[in-house]
């Protein structure tokens, strides 16, 4: 039988403790007034770490993106909420799962070669421990909102293409393998590798953007993946990248992802002009696309897919609600 979370407030901070049953992991919450964090201790040594985001509105989006990300409209973000200081990485998955699915092992490196549908039956393991807490995938709003912490910038550190290797690992540094979170430079939120190493999954269906603004938007409804076929279309015409039709967000980009000038260089050495060379290109290159490394760039994949660089971060909440504040 598990205990209710029960909240104390202790000079100032907020402490909560859940004990699980004792074939179960136990979990140790605690937020603090001054340092707002949340921990999940999975037994082991082995321990969620997670930050506080405010509530607060924002631009999402970018005119200067793909046309995936226009139009830019104002979003609200009504709660404040929590989201992992860093990617799951492989041992927390193993300590909730029993297996670990990843291509590139290493406990500290992030979990990848998840679906969407593999991050759900992660949560709901998890949420089997937590009474007072969810655990959850970003919604898509959720997830740029605290990528870019405050920021309206190409980057959350800004518009600077050179500073990328301070914070992200990608194709030019990660010499083709995931990293051990954390080594990089964080956001401004505490937030590391938001960009770069695996692309993280959002709870989101991949949909088209709107003008008006939204208050806590959910994505789009559930729908299904459609098969184009590119002899019949111009590449000219061809408005949105080939693999962008319908499916799972994904966000962050990954070590495989390019930047826009390895892309430009790429591009040069494609010849036809068709969209059947296109879609033969993102086969044969499949860490081609336009700039996925910014804090407005978007992708998808459909639920049930694994990919080598796809992972995840969490977003804690308590159940009935409530927010930190």
């Amino acid at each position: 039988m598990r205990n209710e979370l029960k909240p104390m407030a202790v000079a100032g901070s907020v402490f909560a403790c859940l004990l699980c049953a004792c074939t179960g992991y136990s979990a140790d919450l605690s937020v603090h007034s001054s340092e707002k964090q949340l921990t999940v201790d999975l037994g082991g040594g082995i321990i969620i770490e997670a930050v506080a985001v405010p509530a607060g509105s924002f631009m999402m989006g970018s005119e200067n993106g793909r046309e995936d990300e226009k139009p830019v409209h104002k979003v609200t973000i009504t709660k404040s909420f929590y989201m992992g200081k860093y990617e799951v990485t492989q041992e927390q998955w193993e300590a909730v799962m029993g297996n670990n699915p990843s291509s590139y092992k290493g406990g500290k490196h992030p979990v990848g070669n998840v679906s969407w549908n593999d991050c759900e039956a992660f949560l709901a393991k998890l949420n089997e421990k937590l009474d007072a807490w969810k655990a959850s995938l970003p919604t898509e709003a959720q997830w740029e909102y605290a990528c870019r912490a405050g920021t309206t910038t190409k980057y959350f550190w800004g518009d600077d293409d050179g500073r990328l290797g301070e914070y992200a690992w990608f194709k030019s540094d990660a010499g083709g393998t995931t990293h051990p979170i954390g080594l990089k430079k964080p956001n401004a939120w505490g937030l590391y590798d938001m960009i770069g190493n695996v692309w993280e999954w959002c709870s989101d269906w991949y949909g088209n953007y709107t003008a008006e603004p939204q208050q806590d938007p959910k994505g789009s409804k559930p729908g299904k993946r459609y098969v184009l076929r590119p002899e019949s279309i111009e590449r000219e015409s061809f408005q949105v990248p080939f693999h962008a039709i319908f499916g799972c967000v994904l966000r962050g980009g990954s070590f495989e992802r390019r930047t826009i000038e390895e892309k430009n260089r790429l591009v040069i050495e494609i010849t036809s002009s068709n969209a059947k060379a296109f879609a033969k290109m993102d086969h044969e290159y499949p860490d081609y696309s336009p700039d996925d490394l910014t804090s407005s760039a978007r992708s998808f994949g459909v639920p049930g897919e694994r990919f080598r660089n796809s992972g995840l971060r969490l977003v804690l909440s308590g159940r009935g609600g409530n927010s930190y504040d």
